[in-house]
């Protein structure tokens, strides 16, 4: 009886400080929209994927010359635009002038060239999707980045619906004590500093993380992170474990079979049908 009081006690503190991000638990994350066959980071891309099951969009952000959010995941404009040079050297004005999907390729056809897709700012896309839940991660290293991002999460009170990544601890911290109700990942020195422990069997030391989710590739450089028993490790830590680059189905059945709470790919014909 004392042993089901207690267990009924903790569930409830875990259930009344589980993140509103995390209601319900998302598995499916699209990262940059649905697919090849559209445009990524392109709201029609953002619509696919949603109408297709999935439960996050995963993408990223950088800022303009003159400090605007936008999202776009590869900071050189070459390489799917009509522009030139790095996303952060342009002003919105400029960016906007832009194809964004100018070097999008379908079957050796620019089908999607001259129809008026634009980069989308960090507003508009919070706008155009108000109930959509997103990873997001913050690509500029610089606290000009996070300043922006939190002014406008605080200005469309968007955080319930943010699972914030960034490479860099500072970042990260910023927005936490910003927003501490907003879930956010591990930075990528806290999960190395979470793996050195796991592998050295010292982990029961470390009682808790500052963030809710790991999010990494199966590997780093010669390290298996995606393991199960880091894996369980980190949910007996609060911790939710998504694995991304995953690019194919028997990549993703097997993580998922180890115990990953998600998937982030770029395909949506790979998560539709996974279950979990």
């Amino acid at each position: 009886m004392t042993v089901w009081i207690l267990d009924a006690y903790f569930s409830r503190i875990v259930l009344n400080a589980m993140k509103e991000f995390f209601c319900p638990e998302p598995h499916k994350f699209a990262l940059l929209g649905s697919g090849n066959k559209l445009p990524p980071n392109s709201p029609i891309s953002f619509a696919d994927a949603i109408e297709k099951g999935a439960d996050v969009i995963s993408i990223g952000l950088r800022l303009t010359s003159d400090r605007e959010v936008i999202v776009i995941w590869d900071e050189d404009l070459a390489s799917q635009s009509n522009g030139t040079g790095k996303a952060g050297q342009l002003t919105l004005k400029e960016v906007k002038n832009l194809d964004a999907a100018y070097k999008f390729c379908v079957d050796g056809e620019y089908k999607f060239r001259d129809k008026g897709i634009q980069f989308m700012t960090f507003d508009e896309m919070l706008d155009m999707f108000p109930q959509q839940r997103f990873h997001i991660e913050i690509l500029d290293r610089g606290i000009e980045s996070v300043k922006a991002f939190c002014r406008i999460v605080k200005n469309r009170d968007a955080s319930g619906r943010i699972l914030l990544s960034c490479y860099n601890k500072k970042i990260i911290q910023m927005a936490r004590l910003e927003f501490p109700e907003m879930a956010t990942s591990l930075s990528f020195y806290e999960l190395i500093g979470m793996y050195a422990l796991f592998r050295t069997g010292l982990l029961f030391l470390k009682k808790s993380f500052q963030g809710d989710a790991i999010i990494s590739t199966e590997t780093i450089g010669t390290s298996y992170v995606a393991n199960q028993g880091l894996i369980l490790s980190a949910k007996e830590k609060g911790l939710r474990v998504y694995i991304r680059n995953v690019l194919n189905d028997h990549q993703a059945l097997r993580l998922i079979d180890s115990g990953a709470d998600g998937i982030i790919s770029e395909s949506m014909e790979l998560l539709a049908p996974l279950a979990f």
